[in-house]
């Protein structure tokens, strides 16, 4: 047992630190009542992050240290983003925000109406 876990280990180890190729992914699981979280590579997703709206979090300058801010407000807008379409917990959530949350679901987009197919004549 000892010598299969050694052996794997320098490979596992390999695919953990490969460079820029890391994904964070976060997800609320209701049966177990908790905020789960995985690696993955970058290219196994990339397809989808492709077609995914992307946002950014600012940063004060190139190369500028990662602050305890920058967690707070990263960890913080997870959890909101995770917590924004469950109302037990959004009850459960006990962050301080600059401005009030206005958890009012918005309206979807109305497509406009297709203009008026014109008349036929009825002898075609």
């Amino acid at each position: 047992m000892q010598f299969t876990r050694g052996r794997k280990l320098p490979h596992l180890l390999g695919i953990l630190t490969a460079a820029n190729d890391k994904v964070f992914i976060t997800f609320y699981d209701d049966e177990s009542d908790a905020f789960k979280y995985s690696w993955l590579r970058r290219s196994t997703v990339e397809p989808f992050l492709d077609r995914a709206p992307i946002d950014a979090l600012p940063s004060p300058a190139p190369g500028a240290p990662i602050t305890n801010e920058d967690a707070r407000l990263l960890g913080g807008m997870a959890f909101m983003s995770l917590v924004g379409g469950r109302q037990s917990l959004r009850d459960r959530l006990e962050i301080v925000t600059a401005t009030p949350m206005d958890w009012t679901q918005l309206a979807p987009p109305t497509m406009p109406a297709p203009p008026p197919r014109p008349a036929t004549d009825p002898t075609d």
